[in-house]
């Protein structure tokens, strides 16, 4: 006899779940660790380069601009109905039913309370693994546009390229 499938979770349960483990409060710590992370960016890049004043007054209007239109396209009010839709086809009932009962435990609340936490040093090592990367890829850059430069500097000075070197072909058909 084959076994039944397990009942799909309703949207109660599930948005239940979202709100016993703060999924709302995470996604705006991401939105503020992110904006750091872009303003932090936009500041190495304005003391590496040689930028007008009115191209630095630009440049720091560029955090602003991109945290707002993140925050336009990923905001709770969007996410969710996508979040409780994608539950919904992962979880069955007894599932989100378990994740509900470990939110309200003791371990869970102790999880939920220094989830916060967790979140925030995780966008701080991610910010200072990008402040390291982020002179490592600048060079790696400059140097392929360099090469490329180079590349380019060869094949038009190449003898195959000079101006009484071009042999016409007929036109295929």
């Amino acid at each position: 006899m084959p076994r039944a499938r397990a009942a799909r979770p309703k949207n109660d349960a599930i948005e239940m779940l979202l709100a016993l483990s703060q999924s709302e409060l995470i996604l705006e710590q991401m939105h503020v660790g992110l904006e750091q992370t872009i303003r932090g960016n936009v500041r190495h890049l304005l003391r590496e380069q040689a930028l007008s004043p009115e191209q630095q007054r630009a440049m720091r209007r560029v955090p602003a601009k991109v945290i707002a239109a993140l925050r336009e396209e990923c905001n709770w009010i969007l996410l969710r109905p996508q979040l409780v839709a994608q539950y919904s086809r992962i979880f069955d009932r007894p599932k989100i039913d378990g994740l509900i009962r470990f939110y309200r435990s003791l371990a869970g609340r102790a999880y939920r309370q220094t989830m916060a936490a967790t979140v925030q040093g995780s966008m701080s090592l991610a910010r200072a693994q990008a402040s390291l990367l982020l002179p490592k890829m600048e060079q790696a850059m400059e140097r392929a546009v360099r090469e490329a430069k180079r590349v380019r500097k060869r094949a038009a000075v190449s003898p195959g390229n000079s101006p009484g070197n071009h042999i016409r072909r007929p036109a295929q058909r």
